[in-house]
This record gives structure tokens, sequence and C-alpha cells, in this order.
């Protein structure tokens, strides 16, 4: 208990401590040093005005060289109270740079990711991937929906391609399966997965696989890779559970299935 409150009294302290120290270094760091500076100038001409205006009037003597020394005081005074006000408007300046400052960063730090999604298709998907493109959008999840083939130079290169996007819904048909650049694109997805740390590809099966596969399909990294349900898809109630696990997946996965 006792190791605990000394814990808590420490971890209090520091914050005070690393606070009075920010403090002491914008007080002495220009322009805050040069208006504390000028203010204590201004001050002790001020003084010595007082002092000499009263030795002059002790003594009697209003010679030249009093006078001028009450003048270069006075002179100096001046000075000092425009450096007063030069040093004013230069905090005042700082004070508001770091105030907008803060206020760009706490937007940016508050700001959400925006998750930017492809939902990439076959054109003999293109009703299945318009209708999960509009229930998505409905549920707050906006998605790009793209033909394949339809990007023609763009599409050459798979990491290029994808570095442009968080999450690839491939809907994955026989059709896409036997398309040698859809093996490519789910090669490169999966492993920047890796690369990642998190979730890149979701598959939406619209069918079962047939036949025995070869190249990427038949790797264990993607035969163990999670998909999504949607083989009975024509089938409102199973559509709309399959649609339901898919937005669950989106929403909530943040690390590699």
């Amino acid at each position: 208990m006792q190791e605990n409150q000394e814990r808590n009294e420490t971890s209090t302290d520091a914050p005070k401590k690393r606070s009075f120290i920010k403090f002491l270094r914008t007080i002495y760091s220009s322009p805050f040093y040069a208006l504390f500076g000028s203010v204590v100038l201004f001050l002790e001409c001020l003084t010595m005005i007082a002092i000499a205006l009263s030795f002059i009037q002790l003594v009697g003597n209003y010679g030249w060289t009093n006078i001028a020394l009450l003048l270069g005081l006075i002179l100096l005074a001046l000075l000092c109270l425009v450096g007063i006000v030069i040093a004013t408007k230069m905090a005042v300046r700082r004070i508001r740079r770091r105030d907008i400052a803060r206020t760009e960063d706490s937007n940016g730090s508050e700001e959400p990711h925006i998750i930017r999604r492809l939902i990439y298709y076959a054109s003999e998907n293109a009703v299945f991937a318009e209708w999960v493109s509009a229930d998505l959008q409905s549920r707050g999840i906006s998605c790009t929906l793209i033909q394949i083939g339809s990007l023609g130079e763009e599409e050459k290169h798979p990491l290029i391609f994808l570095r442009g996007y968080d999450q690839l819904l491939l809907v994955f048909s026989q059709q896409a399966r036997s398309n040698a650049w859809i093996e490519r694109l789910v090669d490169t997805a999966l492993r920047l997965e890796i690369l990642r740390g998190r979730a890149t590809l979701f598959l939406l099966d619209m069918e079962e696989s047939a036949g025995i596969d070869t190249g990427v399909w038949s790797t264990t990294r993607f035969r163990s890779h999670k998909r999504e349900d949607f083989i009975g898809w024509k089938d409102p109630s199973l559509y709309r559970q399959s649609l339901d696990r898919l937005i669950a997946d989106l929403r909530g996965t943040t690390s590699i299935r």
C-alpha cells in the first residue's frame, strides 16, 4: 500500500515538474525574455530618473551635465518602453501560433481514419456487387465499386493497385478464380496482410469451389483465410445474415484473421 501511494505521488508530481520546466523555458526564451528584460530596464530607468530629479533638487544644480544625464535616462526609458511594446506583440503572436498549432493537432488526432474500401468484381457478378455496395452504403460503410478489367493500365501492377486501399472486398466466383490477374492480386493482398499486420483481403464467396486448385489457390495461407459465405445470396434471410457478418468483420477486424 505504501509503495502504491509513493508511486501515485510520484506520478502526480511528474506532470507538475514538467509543466513548471515548460513554463520556465517559455519565460526565458525570446520574445518573453526580451519582454521581461525590457520591463526590468524600464523600471530601473524610472527609479534612476526619480533619484536624479531628487538629487538635482536637493543640490540645486541645474547645470548642463545634470540636465544631459536626466535627458539620457528619459531617452533610455522611452527606448525600453518601445522594447516592451515590440516584445509584447511578439509574445502575443507566439501564443496565438501555439494555440493554432495545438488546435490543428487536436483536430488531426480526433479525426478518425477514413478506411478506403474496394469492391472488386467480374462482369458476371455485377448485380451482386452493386447489391452489396448499396447495402453497405446504407449502413454507413463507404466502398468504391470497380469492375475487373475496367481500369486498363492501373491493373497491371497489383501492389500499386492495392496501395490506394485499406480493404479489398473481392467478389469471388469461378470467373474470378480463373483470371490470372486475380490470382496475382490475391497473392499480393495476402502478402500485404502480413506487412500491415491487419486484414486486407475479404473474400465474398458466391459459389462452391470445384476441382483441385493450383498456384496461390493451393497455398495454406489462402485456404485458411476467412471467407464471407454469400453462396445463398439470393435468399433474403441468408443474404442478410452474411451481410451482417461481413459488416462486423469490416468494422471490427484490426489484425490478421
